[in-house]
């Protein structure tokens, strides 16, 4: 009888362990990440260039990955060509947040032919009325303008001062009489300064714009929760778009980082991604055309690689606001391999609706969620849940549900795992897959330990999809952003 107690005990603890652990890689990732947004953000300037820059080469390097209008454009020789006959040519650089452009005033234009007047177009906030500037070119290349001596107008012809901000920039071409061939865009500053030499600033101090010539540097004092240290820097960037934050114990590394970066010349694009996704897709081939040793080390093995990808995927922060080829090839790599994974089991699927016991017992999630909101929300702010929002999660819960239940959790009890250490296993799985963001690790680790020990138990998965549904929209609903910022995982949970 001793035994038993122990055995619950050393499970607790060994749980608690895994939630610390999670938290302290939300922790360590966002520490890496503010010092590389710092050093990618500072490293041109230190070498005379600007981080502003967009070169025109491929698809990706546009918003919607095409020029809109009226427009026949192609993409030759490393360099976006617009050709001639053309009725409109709209082109939009995709941003990562707000252009600074107190500090970067001077629009700077590569092309390889002479550039026709244009006009420029931006928004200062994605909702609010866009801005337009006409731009007479002359003879020089690569072509400089100053945005401070433009005549700007909002599209009623209300004139306006220069916009201080950019979070939409678009270059609008009229009718084209000859071909055009633009290379690249840039906001250059408006003077060389020594980046290096900044102070940092505390970034909880209430600063308002700083003066152009103090850049937006900004250094978290402490240990706060990473959800308080992403508000920060929202709300600074309301005020100043180009502001830095990193944390006072890594002010240091920013200049060997910054030192490490590579220029916007020499950048090549890295092999990694796909040699790790076709090492798995291979590994997943020779788990079918050879089975691989005794029946437990196979199932074991179908475990880790059916989540392999997607655990590196977000982990790896590889899924951005802009998906890459390796990144959807591992995602449809992983679906198919679960999809030969199920047409290989003989398990009953676990479709059927469940008992009343399954259904009050998956209740305990939701209530959870309900009783955090209730706890840290701020009634009168609450977001609305719609019956269409929570019919296309539950669907979505449905096949993360599948992912861990039964390609997952299944597969680890036939390995031999016990089953208080299976629901461990997929739990932290699961909340791995909620990477980096701190407070969604810990709620889907929670919910993965309820949701997986009732599938294991009651084997009825529209229950347990119906209740990781209600409780995700209930905590991303109710929940104010110092607590949870957003639902957001991997690269986009940074954005």
């Amino acid at each position: 009888m001793a035994a038993r107690p122990l055995r619950i005990s050393v499970w607790l603890l060994a749980a608690i362990a895994v939630a610390a652990a999670l938290h302290r890689l939300a922790q360590w990732q966002l520490h890496r990440q503010l010092v590389h947004e710092a050093a990618v953000f500072l490293a041109p300037l230190a070498r005379g260039d600007t981080p502003y820059r967009w070169p025109l080469h491929r698809p990706h390097d546009l918003v919607g990955r095409r020029v809109f209008g009226d427009c026949d454009f192609a993409f030759d020789s490393g360099a976006l060509l617009l050709r001639r006959g053309s009725r409109s040519c709209e082109i939009g650089v995709p941003l990562r947040m707000a252009l600074d452009l107190r500090r970067f005033d001077r629009l700077e234009i590569s092309s390889a032919t002479p550039l026709p007047s244009f006009s420029l177009v931006l928004r200062e906030q994605l909702d609010q009325p866009q801005q337009i500037a006409q731009v007479t070119t002359t003879e020089q290349t690569p072509l400089q303008v100053k945005l401070g001596q433009l005549a700007w107008r909002l599209d009623s012809g209300e004139a306006r001062p220069q916009p201080p901000r950019a979070a939409m920039l678009r270059l609008r071409f009229g009718e084209l009489a000859q071909d055009l061939r633009l290379q690249a865009i840039a906001l250059q500053p408006q003077a060389p300064q020594d980046w290096s030499a900044a102070a940092w600033l505390p970034a909880d101090s209430a600063i308002g714009m700083l003066a152009p010539a103090q850049f937006p540097l900004f250094r978290v004092d402490g240990s706060p929760r990473p959800e308080t240290v992403l508000h920060w820097r929202q709300m600074l960037r309301e005020h100043e778009p180009a502001s830095l934050v990193v944390f006072r114990a890594d002010v240091g590394r920013v200049a060997a980082a910054m030192q490490e970066m590579p220029s916007h010349t020499t950048r090549a694009v890295s092999a990694w991604p796909w040699a790790i996704v076709v090492t798995v897709a291979l590994a997943m081939l020779a788990t079918f055309a050879r089975p691989v040793g005794p029946v437990r080390m196979r199932a074991c093995l179908q475990a880790v690689l059916a989540l392999a990808l997607p655990v590196w995927l977000v982990v790896g922060l590889q899924l951005g606001d802009d998906i890459g080829w390796p990144a959807a090839a591992a995602i449809a790599v992983s679906l198919l391999y679960a999809v030969a994974l199920a047409c290989t089991d003989t398990a009953t699927p676990g479709y059927r609706i469940g008992s009343p016991r399954t259904w009050l017992l998956a209740s305990s999630a939701p209530l959870m969620a309900l009783g955090l909101v209730l706890t840290l929300g701020h009634p009168g702010t609450y977001a609305t849940i719609s019956a269409a929002s929570l019919v296309g999660y539950a669907l979505w819960a449905l096949l993360q549900q599948y992912l861990i239940c039964v390609v997952f959790a299944d597969r680890l009890c036939r390995a031999g795992l016990p089953v208080r250490w299976t629901v461990l296993a997929a739990a932290g799985v699961f909340a791995l897959l909620h990477a980096p963001n701190a407070a969604l690790m810990l709620a889907t680790f929670g919910g993965g330990l309820i949701w997986t020990a009732l599938w294991l138990r009651e084997r009825s998965l529209i229950p347990l999809a119906l209740s990781h549904a209600a409780a995700a929209l209930l905590l991303g609903s109710g929940l104010p952003s110092a607590v949870l910022r957003s639902a957001e995982v991997s690269l986009r949970y940074y954005l």
